[in-house]
C-alpha cells in the first residue's frame, strides 16, 4: 500500500529545502531538520484529501476501537 501511494516520494526531504545546516550550529540544526521531518501519514484511514479534524479524529477513534476489538478481551 505504501509503495502504490508513493509514500517515500511524499515524505522525503531533500536538504536542499531547508538552510538549516549552513544558519544554525549542529545541535540547533539537527533538531530543527528532526522537528519537520515527520508528517502524519494517515492513508490506513482511508478518508479524503480535504477530511476536516473532526473526521481525522473519529476515523482513529474508530481505527483505535476496531485494533482493541482484535486483540480480544483477554489484552485489557
Amino acid at each position: 500500500m505504501q509503495i502504490e501511494s508513493n509514500l517515500k516520494g511524499r515524505v522525503a526531504r531533500d536538504d536542499k529545502t531547508h538552510n538549516f545546516s549552513s544558519t544554525l550550529p549542529a545541535p540547533q540544526s539537527d533538531l530543527a531538520r528532526d522537528t519537520l521531518k515527520d508528517p502524519y501519514i494517515f492513508d490506513f484511514l482511508s478518508i479524503g484529501q480535504e477530511a476536516q479534524e473532526r473526521e481525522i479524529e473519529k476515523a482513529l477513534v474508530d481505527h483505535i476501537q476496531k485494533f482493541l476489538l482484535e486483540l480480544g478481551a483477554g489484552f485489557t
